[in-house]
């Protein structure tokens, strides 16, 4: 489930058939500008994310993440200016933003299913490829997904525990050795209750390069929030779906509320997203590697490792999605919304809204 990502056509690019003869290991590739070797780089395609995705990096800094490769797919906000943000306070290269597809500009607009899919696979092994020798993981996951663990551990601290399980040796070869992670999805979020998205805008002082101020306001344009105070994905939207890893009733929910129901498979909990080592993956997918992956699978128990997924914002957010994506989402919450994807509280614990809080507050 991707949420505000309304996705521009550009060229369908076959991505299996040009990389149907990648190499067992990917070798690296070289740059021609110097990038520091990383632990952990994020790989997403974005559009008019504001002021979310403020929230999302901040989150995904704190939790290990050392670089953020987005591609912007024809967003019209303010989201260009992020990058200088974040620079401004000592993190110069902390995100790069790129086209979603170099000729996207001169590209129709889209809404079959064929040229979204491939507009993704193309933007991910874009990332992947750039990763190779320079980034340890790839940690692929959308604009609405906020991977934690419950062990009062860090992302990055997380999978450092799993290193035995990584490492290639001697008698644990690449083939043996952990590739990737199948992330759980044990808590899909419903919306916030409002009909209109809130939206977001960066004002800059042009006479000063760190002048940055962010504000948001909701759909009836009155201004809802200062700088640095803007709403939070984690705090608007606090009430979940059932789950049958973390809710005994659930089999009794899904039965009354679900179950036989003409639009029932929309109830699903979705695939997850994954983390892989780049220079091991020959194709990179949306949900996971695609092909020639190097190496075995592991899903962490949710216990371990989960993905929030707040899979819906607003009323306004479905209506504006392609006809792709609104196809399957807008029954969901038609049908589902109060009843199942918005009737278990389950908030993202208050430690960590209050850490991510304090962190945008001390940028802005």
């Amino acid at each position: 489930m991707i949420f505000g990502l309304a996705i521009i056509a550009v060229l369908y690019v076959d991505v299996r058939a040009l990389l149907a003869g990648a190499l067992e290991i990917r070798q690296p590739v070289l740059h021609s500008t110097k990038e520091k070797p990383r632990n952990l780089t994020i790989c997403a395609i974005i559009r008019d994310e504001m002021p979310y995705i403020l929230e999302w990096i901040e989150f995904y800094r704190l939790q290990g993440v050392e670089k953020f490769l987005l591609y912007d797919d024809g967003g019209i906000d303010d989201t260009v200016l992020i990058p200088g943000v974040f620079a401004a306070r000592g993190l110069p290269d902390l995100i790069e933003i790129h086209p979603a597809n170099p000729i996207r500009r001169n590209a129709p607009f889209g809404r079959d299913a064929s040229r979204h899919s491939g507009t993704q696979m193309y933007v991910l092994d874009h990332c992947n490829t750039r990763c190779i020798g320079y980034s340890e993981w790839v940690v692929v996951v959308d604009v609405d997904e906020f991977i934690r663990s419950p062990l009062n551990m860090t992302l990055w601290e997380y999978i450092c525990s799993k290193k035995a399980l990584t490492e290639v040796t001697s008698q644990l070869p690449a083939s043996k050795a952990l590739s990737q992670f199948y992330l759980v999805v044990p808590a899909r979020y419903g919306t916030s209750g409002m009909i209109k998205d809130f939206q977001g805008k960066i004002s800059v002082n042009p006479y000063l390069d760190d002048s940055f101020k962010v504000f948001a306001h909701a759909g009836d344009d009155s201004l809802i929030s200062e700088t640095g105070n803007f709403p939070m994905i984690m705090q608007v939207n606090p009430n979940r779906a059932p789950e049958s890893r973390m809710d005994p009733d659930f089999e009794e929910r899904y039965s009354e509320i679900c179950r036989n129901h003409a639009d029932e498979r929309h109830c699903a909990h979705d695939l997850g997203k994954s983390i892989w080592k780049p220079e091991r993956c020959g194709v990179a997918g949306v949900h996971w590697c695609e092909e020639n992956l190097i190496g075995v699978s592991y899903t962490p128990p949710f216990t371990d490792l989960r993905d929030y997924h707040y899979a819906f914002k607003a009323w306004d957010r479905v209506d504006n999605l392609v006809d792709y994506l609104k196809a399957f989402k807008y029954p969901a919450m038609k049908n589902f919304d109060k009843k199942w994807f918005s009737s278990r509280r389950d908030s993202m614990p208050k430690a960590v809204i209050e850490e991510v809080r304090r962190g945008l507050q001390s940028y802005f």
